[in-house]
């Protein structure tokens, strides 16, 4: 019986059982247990399996001595510790799965939901190690804590444009997970939500954004770059520690504090802009990396109680800052550690909260960069992901080219829009 698949409806289309029980407060059906939620209201919950399958379908009604039940929900770790099933369908008639409902099904590789429901409960895949494909329904609001838990297989999730909220530790230890597009809709992203996340490369944090949690994307070790588009006012405590592999990260002007061990061990970290607003930098929140550039844009230095830069310079780190404040930083025990402190007359500093994140055609060729339907006599700039002004130009057609002597990250801003382009070629 392990390996016969199980089709728990006559028919596919109708998703309908016929049977005469109707004293019981349960009933099985093909080694499927079913609850009577309520017999007036005529809702059935799916309570587990009574033997093992491999192909779970379960069914929209069930036809109980003439009576039509209605699959409403799957209970709290109904299906959990099952490890033959290997995919399930839900139906669309199901309002609530519970907490824990597929835990450690370790053979489950594949799910289809077509309920409408608005939260994935807690716990809902956790340790399901093989599951590579499952969908996330687009009324969802709410990703729960744990939800998808060391599903080591899962390589793509598409998070839908109503999910507000996605809960602690929901896809952490997905080690497979290489790319992650968060929508505009999401606000709130929980402590450890993707944290050991060791193949994530592409992620941004979208400006609706307004809570990063601590651990969020601790030891993601294969991002290289970040960019944090929300209005987020904490950088907590080991955020984006252990990013090994992290070269670019942008601060916004909303932040007003960077917790302690924020970037630790992100080692390959080697420039940072403090933006203006930040008003307090723990102790070791750099600990681990060698920056050999830190901007300041605040022209007074602001007056940490720690000394965060002390143990993350080295003998050559240059403080760039903005001219005529060389000796209130110099002065200043949180700043004093620098061994070259160099004035700008213009921080060229893109204001990152003011700036429209729109799209308009850009696009690279080795170290070119091209914009093929530009007007003539525009304003154009390019700034590192530093938010420093590297390159301004004029231009003077309808279609503008022109090339960088570097790779990396980097952000245009042409006619009031800004547009992030990537150059990986070699030098």
């Amino acid at each position: 019986m392990g390996n016969r698949r199980l089709f728990i409806s006559l028919a596919l289309v109708i998703f309908s059982f016929v049977i005469s029980d109707l004293c019981a407060e349960s009933i099985v059906i093909n080694d499927i247990s079913f609850v009577f939620n309520d017999k007036e209201t005529e809702n059935v919950s799916v309570a587990g399996l009574k033997d093992v399958s491999d192909t779970i379908i379960i069914p929209n009604t069930i036809l109980v001595a003439g009576t039509k039940y209605k699959v409403t929900e799957i209970e709290d770790d109904a299906f959990s510790g099952n490890t033959v099933m290997n995919s399930i369908l839900i139906p669309s008639s199901v309002e609530r799965i519970g907490n824990g409902a597929f835990r450690n099904c370790t053979s489950l590789k594949n799910v289809i939901i077509s309920t409408s429901i608005e939260k994935i409960p807690d716990n809902l895949f956790e340790g399901c190690s093989n599951l590579e494909n499952v969908n996330i329904p687009k009324n969802v609001v709410h990703i729960g804590s744990s939800a998808f838990l060391n599903c080591k297989s899962l390589k793509n999730i598409d998070i839908p444009v109503t999910v507000k909220e996605i809960g602690v530790k929901a896809f952490s230890g997905c080690t497979s997970i290489n790319r992650l597009d968060l929508p505009e809709s999401v606000r709130i992203i929980a402590d450890s939500a993707f944290s050991g996340c060791t193949s994530l490369s592409y992620f941004d944090i979208p400006a609706s954004v307004k809570k990063l949690g601590k651990y969020a994307f601790y030891g993601c070790t294969a991002i290289k770059d970040i960019v944090i588009y929300g209005e987020v006012r904490d950088i907590e405590e080991y955020t984006f520690a252990l990013c090994e592999e992290l070269e670019s990260i942008n601060i916004p002007n909303s932040v007003i504090k960077i917790g302690a061990y924020a970037f630790s061990n992100c080692s390959k970290l080697r420039a940072i802009m403090i933006p203006n607003s930040v008003i307090d930098i723990d102790n070791d929140a750099f600990n681990g990396c060698r920056f050999e550039k830190v901007y300041s844009t605040n022209p007074e230095p602001p007056a940490f109680i720690s000394r965060p830069f002390v143990d993350s310079i080295t003998d050559n780190s240059i403080l760039y800052l903005p001219k005529g404040s060389e000796c209130e930083y110099k002065n200043s025990p949180s700043w004093n550690c620098f061994s070259k402190y160099v004035p700008l007359d213009n921080m060229n500093i893109l204001g990152m909260e003011d700036t429209a994140f729109d799209k308009f055609t850009v696009y690279t060729d080795g170290n070119r960069i091209i914009i093929p339907d530009s007007e003539a006599g525009e304003e154009l700039t390019v700034y590192d992901y530093n938010g420093i002004r590297i390159k301004t130009l004029t231009t003077d057609t309808s279609y503008t080219e022109f090339t960088l002597d570097r790779t990396g990250m980097f952000l245009v801003n042409y006619k009031g829009k800004t547009e992030k382009i990537i150059l990986k070629y070699k030098l």
